[in-house]
């Protein structure tokens, strides 16, 4: 792991990548994937990740990460949708039934 980090730290700076774009996407990367393995749950990812609970917020808001992943758009994605009498799901506000 260690050669694979410096392979990527030398051609960040080859490439003339700044310093605090290479920390910023780091620090990015490893928070969502702690993210990820928590599900989302923001007090066990900050407390994986040895940050406080507010500063895992914070950097959650600064970076646009979605603690909750795809789960919360599935679930508002499910909850718009309806059966009709036949049988077909619709969305509201659109003209196509969906068929299943």
């Amino acid at each position: 792991m260690k050669d694979q980090l410096e392979g990527l730290v030398s051609q960040m700076v080859e490439r003339g990548i700044l310093f605090d774009e290479a920390v910023g996407e780091f620090e990015k990367r490893f928070i969502k994937r702690v993210l990820d393995r928590a599900n989302g749950n923001q007090s066990r990812a900050a407390e994986v990740l040895g940050i406080h609970r507010n500063t895992l917020s914070r950097k959650i808001d600064e970076y646009k990460l979605d603690s909750n992943g795809h789960r919360r758009h599935a679930r508002s994605l499910i909850s718009g949708l309806f059966l009709n009498d036949n049988g077909s799901l619709a969305i509201p506000g659109s003209r196509f039934p969906i068929r299943l």
